[in-house]
């Protein structure tokens, strides 16, 4: 966004997670790589965020939020364990972390997967 814009767009990574309890809302748009794991560009965050969570908790009483997770349901295999516990996990840990930090969710989480006919638009909607 502009210096002036109420709204900014961002890597996790990008983010000064010292001002997340200043934020009124923040939208999260979550993949997963790897094993369930954050991408590369929002590990820093995530971290940082573990690293404070004393000092965040009840902090956010006034930040709401939204989170939506992407991957692929099928990455591990068709019905497989690993692709049930590992799809959308950086979104659903993340989400876990704000609810306990005191955020308030506006929306249930909403997930979007590459095996839908429609990919990740099907959950978006």
């Amino acid at each position: 966004g502009f210096a002036n814009s109420s709204v900014r767009c961002c890597t996790l990574d990008s983010f000064d997670v010292g001002a997340l309890g200043s934020e009124p809302l923040v939208i999260f748009c979550v993949a997963t790589a790897g094993k369930g794991e954050l991408p590369g560009n929002g590990r820093g965050f995530w971290e940082k965020l573990n690293a404070r969570s004393k000092e965040f908790e009840g902090a956010l009483g006034t930040t709401k939020y939204a989170m939506f997770g992407l991957g692929d349901s099928h990455y591990w295999g068709k019905g497989t364990e690993d692709s049930r516990i590992n799809f959308g996990k950086p979104a659903r840990e993340l989400d876990e972390v704000m609810e306990k930090l005191g955020a308030q969710r506006l929306i249930p989480t909403g997930y979007g997967d590459d095996q839908d006919v429609d990919q990740y638009h099907t959950g978006f909607g």
